[in-house]
Protein backbone atom coordinates (compact mmCIF):
# COMPACT_ATOMS: atom_id res chain seq x y z
CA UNK A 1 0.00 0.00 0.00
CA UNK A 2 2.70 2.33 1.06
CA UNK A 3 4.57 1.32 -2.63
CA UNK A 4 1.35 2.66 -4.61
CA UNK A 5 1.07 5.69 -2.15
CA UNK A 6 4.53 6.83 -3.40
CA UNK A 7 4.29 5.89 -6.67
CA UNK A 8 1.22 8.05 -6.78
CA UNK A 9 2.69 10.89 -5.25
CA UNK A 10 5.64 10.67 -7.79
CA UNK A 11 2.99 10.66 -10.67
CA UNK A 12 1.23 13.28 -9.03
CA UNK A 13 4.58 15.17 -9.11
CA UNK A 14 6.10 14.71 -12.60
CA UNK A 15 2.71 15.91 -13.80
CA UNK A 16 2.87 19.46 -11.86
CA UNK A 17 6.54 19.35 -13.24
CA UNK A 18 5.04 18.90 -16.74
CA UNK A 19 2.34 21.87 -16.58
CA UNK A 20 5.00 24.04 -15.01
CA UNK A 21 7.09 23.52 -18.46
CA UNK A 22 4.26 24.66 -20.44
CA UNK A 23 3.00 27.52 -18.55
CA UNK A 24 4.10 30.57 -20.94
CA UNK A 25 5.71 33.13 -18.32
CA UNK A 26 8.48 35.55 -19.11
CA UNK A 27 8.70 38.96 -21.10
CA UNK A 28 7.12 40.11 -24.23
CA UNK A 29 8.75 43.42 -25.87
CA UNK A 30 6.40 44.46 -28.91
CA UNK A 31 7.00 47.65 -31.35
CA UNK A 32 3.99 48.36 -33.28
CA UNK A 33 3.15 51.36 -35.37
CA UNK A 34 0.27 53.22 -34.24
CA UNK A 35 -2.38 52.39 -36.70
CA UNK A 36 -2.30 48.70 -35.65
CA UNK A 37 -2.16 50.02 -32.03
CA UNK A 38 -5.55 51.16 -32.55
CA UNK A 39 -7.13 48.33 -34.15
CA UNK A 40 -5.20 44.59 -34.08
CA UNK A 41 -3.06 45.32 -31.06
CA UNK A 42 -5.60 46.16 -28.61
CA UNK A 43 -7.66 42.65 -29.64
CA UNK A 44 -4.18 40.89 -29.58
CA UNK A 45 -3.48 42.40 -25.93
CA UNK A 46 -6.42 41.42 -24.27
CA UNK A 47 -6.69 37.99 -25.54
CA UNK A 48 -3.37 37.41 -24.92
CA UNK A 49 -2.81 38.63 -21.39
CA UNK A 50 -5.95 36.23 -20.68
CA UNK A 51 -4.18 33.27 -21.81
CA UNK A 52 -1.33 34.03 -20.58
CA UNK A 53 -1.33 36.30 -17.55
CA UNK A 54 2.65 35.45 -16.39
CA UNK A 55 3.71 37.34 -19.10
CA UNK A 56 4.90 40.96 -19.05
CA UNK A 57 4.24 42.94 -21.97
CA UNK A 58 6.16 45.83 -22.93
CA UNK A 59 4.78 47.85 -26.23
CA UNK A 60 6.78 50.40 -27.97
CA UNK A 61 5.11 52.77 -30.47
CA UNK A 62 6.92 54.05 -33.82
CA UNK A 63 7.16 54.61 -37.36
CA UNK A 64 8.16 51.55 -39.39
CA UNK A 65 11.54 52.76 -39.81
CA UNK A 66 12.42 53.59 -36.07
CA UNK A 67 10.90 49.94 -34.73
CA UNK A 68 13.26 48.29 -37.71
CA UNK A 69 15.98 50.03 -35.89
CA UNK A 70 14.57 49.11 -32.62
CA UNK A 71 14.46 45.32 -33.90
CA UNK A 72 18.17 45.40 -35.24
CA UNK A 73 19.65 46.49 -31.33
CA UNK A 74 17.70 43.92 -29.77
CA UNK A 75 15.57 46.73 -27.88
CA UNK A 76 12.43 45.11 -29.06
CA UNK A 77 11.86 41.03 -29.76
CA UNK A 78 9.45 41.65 -32.56
CA UNK A 79 7.47 44.44 -34.31
CA UNK A 80 4.18 44.54 -36.06
CA UNK A 81 4.01 47.00 -38.99
CA UNK A 82 2.51 48.04 -41.92
CA UNK A 83 3.85 49.58 -44.76
CA UNK A 84 5.92 48.64 -48.12
CA UNK A 85 7.13 44.74 -48.28
CA UNK A 86 10.31 44.27 -45.92
CA UNK A 87 12.83 42.41 -47.30
CA UNK A 88 16.14 42.34 -45.08
CA UNK A 89 18.75 39.43 -44.26
CA UNK A 90 19.03 40.37 -40.76
CA UNK A 91 15.10 39.82 -40.48
CA UNK A 92 12.84 37.32 -40.58
CA UNK A 93 9.36 37.71 -41.77
CA UNK A 94 6.91 35.97 -39.53
CA UNK A 95 3.41 36.82 -41.45
CA UNK A 96 2.54 39.17 -44.16
CA UNK A 97 -0.76 40.03 -45.31
CA UNK A 98 -1.81 42.90 -47.92
CA UNK A 99 -3.70 46.04 -46.63
CA UNK A 100 -5.52 48.05 -48.27
CA UNK A 101 -5.33 52.39 -48.02
CA UNK A 102 -8.00 54.38 -49.46
CA UNK A 103 -8.81 58.27 -49.70
CA UNK A 104 -11.86 58.85 -47.18
CA UNK A 105 -14.64 61.64 -46.02
CA UNK A 106 -17.41 61.68 -43.91
CA UNK A 107 -20.40 60.30 -46.16
CA UNK A 108 -22.00 63.88 -46.23
CA UNK A 109 -18.87 65.33 -47.94
CA UNK A 110 -19.72 66.56 -51.34
CA UNK A 111 -17.84 64.39 -53.18
CA UNK A 112 -19.05 61.22 -51.25
CA UNK A 113 -20.35 59.30 -54.46
CA UNK A 114 -19.28 60.49 -57.05
CA UNK A 115 -18.42 58.10 -59.77
CA UNK A 116 -14.73 59.32 -60.50
CA UNK A 117 -12.18 62.05 -58.39
CA UNK A 118 -9.21 63.54 -59.81
CA UNK A 119 -6.74 63.55 -57.69
CA UNK A 120 -6.23 67.50 -58.23
CA UNK A 121 -10.33 67.53 -57.05
CA UNK A 122 -8.82 65.74 -53.13
CA UNK A 123 -5.54 67.99 -53.31
CA UNK A 124 -7.28 71.16 -53.42
CA UNK A 125 -10.14 70.05 -50.84
CA UNK A 126 -9.67 69.94 -46.84
CA UNK A 127 -6.62 67.86 -46.32
CA UNK A 128 -6.28 66.43 -42.68
CA UNK A 129 -2.61 64.36 -42.94
CA UNK A 130 -0.41 62.61 -41.21
CA UNK A 131 3.22 64.32 -40.07
CA UNK A 132 5.75 64.04 -43.52
CA UNK A 133 7.03 60.98 -42.22
CA UNK A 134 4.45 59.11 -42.04
CA UNK A 135 4.07 56.46 -44.34
CA UNK A 136 0.61 57.59 -45.44
CA UNK A 137 1.40 60.74 -46.41
CA UNK A 138 4.94 60.08 -48.20
CA UNK A 139 2.64 57.70 -50.14
CA UNK A 140 0.69 61.15 -51.16
CA UNK A 141 3.37 62.72 -51.55
CA UNK A 142 4.15 60.42 -54.30
CA UNK A 143 0.90 60.49 -56.05
CA UNK A 144 0.80 64.63 -55.79
CA UNK A 145 4.38 64.39 -57.55
CA UNK A 146 3.36 62.23 -60.32
CA UNK A 147 -0.29 64.91 -61.11
CA UNK A 148 1.94 68.39 -60.25
CA UNK A 149 0.10 68.82 -57.34
CA UNK A 150 1.25 70.88 -54.15
CA UNK A 151 -0.42 69.51 -50.73
CA UNK A 152 -1.40 71.60 -47.93
CA UNK A 153 -3.09 69.79 -45.41
CA UNK A 154 -5.60 72.56 -42.95
CA UNK A 155 -4.35 69.69 -40.38
CA UNK A 156 -1.81 67.52 -39.79
CA UNK A 157 -0.67 65.31 -36.80
CA UNK A 158 0.88 61.55 -36.19
CA UNK A 159 -2.77 60.50 -34.84
CA UNK A 160 -4.55 58.09 -37.39
CA UNK A 161 -7.05 57.20 -35.11
CA UNK A 162 -7.92 61.27 -34.13
CA UNK A 163 -7.77 61.98 -38.06
CA UNK A 164 -10.53 59.53 -38.63
CA UNK A 165 -12.90 61.06 -35.89
CA UNK A 166 -12.09 65.05 -37.06
CA UNK A 167 -13.48 63.02 -40.56
CA UNK A 168 -16.70 61.64 -39.20
CA UNK A 169 -17.64 65.46 -38.09
CA UNK A 170 -17.42 66.41 -41.66
CA UNK A 171 -14.09 67.89 -42.13
CA UNK A 172 -11.83 67.28 -44.80
CA UNK A 173 -10.56 64.00 -46.57
CA UNK A 174 -7.75 61.62 -45.28
CA UNK A 175 -5.58 58.56 -47.04
CA UNK A 176 -6.10 56.33 -44.36
CA UNK A 177 -5.51 51.95 -43.93
CA UNK A 178 -8.77 50.14 -44.53
CA UNK A 179 -9.01 48.04 -41.36
CA UNK A 180 -8.63 51.71 -39.29
CA UNK A 181 -11.61 52.90 -41.10
CA UNK A 182 -13.51 49.50 -40.97
CA UNK A 183 -16.34 50.09 -38.78
CA UNK A 184 -16.73 53.60 -40.06
CA UNK A 185 -17.23 52.57 -43.58
CA UNK A 186 -19.67 49.36 -42.20
CA UNK A 187 -21.76 52.23 -40.20
CA UNK A 188 -21.63 54.78 -42.59
CA UNK A 189 -20.38 57.59 -41.11
CA UNK A 190 -17.26 57.81 -43.57
CA UNK A 191 -17.17 56.83 -47.14
CA UNK A 192 -14.38 55.78 -49.69
CA UNK A 193 -14.14 57.71 -52.10
CA UNK A 194 -13.69 56.64 -55.93
CA UNK A 195 -10.03 58.82 -56.44
CA UNK A 196 -8.71 57.74 -60.09
CA UNK A 197 -4.79 57.05 -58.82
CA UNK A 198 -2.41 54.28 -59.38
CA UNK A 199 -2.45 52.50 -55.99
CA UNK A 200 0.41 50.98 -54.00
CA UNK A 201 0.57 47.76 -52.53
CA UNK A 202 0.57 48.10 -48.25
CA UNK A 203 1.33 45.40 -46.52
CA UNK A 204 1.12 44.77 -42.48
CA UNK A 205 3.83 42.68 -41.10
CA UNK A 206 5.32 40.88 -38.42
CA UNK A 207 9.40 41.09 -38.68
CA UNK A 208 12.06 39.26 -35.77
CA UNK A 209 15.79 39.48 -35.72
CA UNK A 210 17.12 36.71 -37.47
CA UNK A 211 19.49 36.00 -34.68
CA UNK A 212 16.43 35.74 -31.94
CA UNK A 213 15.78 33.08 -29.74
CA UNK A 214 12.09 32.73 -30.92
CA UNK A 215 10.76 32.28 -27.30
CA UNK A 216 7.17 30.93 -26.56
CA UNK A 217 6.20 34.04 -24.91
CA UNK A 218 6.92 34.97 -28.92
CA UNK A 219 5.20 32.53 -30.59
CA UNK A 220 2.49 32.49 -29.18
CA UNK A 221 1.61 36.30 -30.00
CA UNK A 222 2.10 35.77 -33.54
CA UNK A 223 -0.08 32.55 -33.73
CA UNK A 224 -3.28 34.82 -32.01
CA UNK A 225 -2.20 37.83 -34.55
CA UNK A 226 -2.58 35.81 -37.38
CA UNK A 227 -5.95 34.18 -35.90
CA UNK A 228 -7.23 37.53 -35.40
CA UNK A 229 -6.54 38.72 -39.00
CA UNK A 230 -7.86 35.69 -40.17
CA UNK A 231 -11.52 36.34 -38.29
CA UNK A 232 -11.32 40.56 -39.43
CA UNK A 233 -10.52 40.44 -42.86
CA UNK A 234 -9.74 43.22 -45.32
CA UNK A 235 -13.29 44.96 -46.09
Amino acid sequence: MNYANEMERIISDMEQISNTVNVVRGNLRIGVVESLLATYMVEALCRYTRDFPEVNIDVVTGSTAGLMELLRSNDVDLIFIMGNRIVDFDFVRAMIQEAGVSFVASSSHPLAGKEEISFQEIAADRLILPEKSSLYRKSMEMIAGTTDCILSPVIQMNNTTSIMRLLETGNGISYLPDYLTRESLEDGSLTRLNVKYEPQKYYIQILYHRNKWISPQMTEFISLIKKIIIERPEP
